[in-house]
């Protein structure tokens, strides 16, 4: 399995870069966190934006594949990422995609999804379609892309025909979507 780490958002409402982001009380930054809940992936795929490519590759070495959204793909927000990153395999290929902006998410949590093939996480009254393990082949997400929809919503249930693996409510699964005081750079 193919882990591919959602990274290259633009953190407009949170006001700085959130995958780089090291929250107090956090040990490592956002993206170090997501990558090293990926352990039951064999490669893992940072997908970063022009901005915070460097400082990624600063913050985790070597090791780990970064990218940022192929041309045709960039600023099409999560499923940019997944096309960009789909485009470095061949065949059908089972990947768990994370994004960083879920810092309280656990390991088991993420180990739960890496062990339902064809799932993606919710919790009552939401799904978290961005926290998802599914199968699928670059071909496949080119040829959905060409009918125009780009919303991941879409891909990962009507694509990938993923099914909600339900999850208690819990501070795992609150969207870090605003910066909330000081920091640590």
């Amino acid at each position: 399995m193919i882990g591919i780490v959602l990274a290259g958002g633009q953190s407009l409402r949170f006001g700085r870069d959130k995958a780089t982001c090291q929250l107090p009380g956090q040990k490592y930054s956002n993206v170090q966190l997501a990558v090293n809940k990926l352990s039951a992936c064999e490669q893992i795929i940072v997908c970063a934006n022009r901005a915070n490519q460097g400082k990624i590759k600063s913050q985790l070495g070597s090791g780990i594949t970064i990218v940022c959204d192929l041309a045709e793909y960039a600023n099409h927000g999560p499923l940019a990422a997944i096309a960009t990153a789909t485009s470095l395999r061949t065949g059908d290929v089972d990947y768990q995609t994370l994004p960083v902006d879920y810092p309280n998410l656990t390991p088991a949590t993420a180990n739960r999804i890496a062990d339902q093939p064809n799932t993606v996480a919710a919790t009552v009254g939401h799904t978290h379609y961005t926290i998802a393990h599914f199968r699928c082949s670059h071909r496949q997400v080119v040829n959905w892309l060409a009918h125009g929809d780009w919303r991941l919503r879409h891909f990962i249930i009507d694509c990938c025909h993923c099914q909600p693996l339900l999850f208690p409510d819990s501070h795992e699964f609150i969207n870090l979507n605003y910066d909330q005081g000081e920091h640590i750079p």
